[in-house]
């Protein structure tokens, strides 16, 4: 979801109570990559966005990829997908100006 599109309170408010419908029913997973992170991010940058706190199954790849690797440390993304799915993910996006609209092939690419 490209929650930087929602950019009036109204839109945002729907939003928030469709994802906080979904983070809350049981039947849903959400599936996250190192997850915590974009966690933090929510509660900084929207922190009226409720939804954040109601998961009830979520699944942390990152940490689900340790657990079946039977590794201790971390691996990133680009190494876990390299690993699993034998392609690499291009990486030169990723910390691009993502409020800047409209945004570039590259970046949809990336997301």
């Amino acid at each position: 979801v490209d929650i930087a599109a929602f950019n009036t309170s109204n839109t945002l408010g729907q939003l928030n109570k469709v994802l906080s419908a979904l983070a809350s029913d049981e039947r849903t997973t959400f599936l996250g990559f190192s997850f915590s992170s974009d966690v933090k991010q929510f509660q900084h940058c929207l922190p009226e966005l409720t939804f954040i706190g109601a998961f009830k199954r979520l699944v942390d790849i990152q940490d689900l990829y340790a657990k079946i690797a039977q590794i201790d440390e971390q691996r990133g993304l680009g190494k876990v997908t390299a690993n699993i799915l034998n392609q690499k993910v291009c990486k030169g996006e990723q910390m691009s100006n993502w409020a800047r609209r409209p945004l570039r092939e590259s970046q949809m690419h990336y997301a």
